[in-house]
């Protein structure tokens, strides 16, 4: 996903799907499993990407 992204293309992580449905389609003998889809294409838009929470509101230390 990350060499995608360095060449301009876009990717999402699908998880969720029917895996008998995708075997079928891939003709996937019985012993392999379909864990996840990843399209990759080229995006219509640019997505700005979101501010970064800071270090000390992002962890909290407990101590015992």
């Amino acid at each position: 996903m990350l060499l995608a992204y360095d060449r301009g293309l876009g990717t999402v992580w699908v998880g969720k799907f029917e895996e008998k449905e995708i075997s079928k389609i891939l003709a996937l003998p019985e012993n392999l499993r379909p864990i996840v889809i990843v399209p990759i294409g080229y995006p219509a838009e640019k997505p700005i990407a979101p501010d970064r929470i800071k270090k000390d509101k992002a962890i909290k230390f407990i101590n015992k």
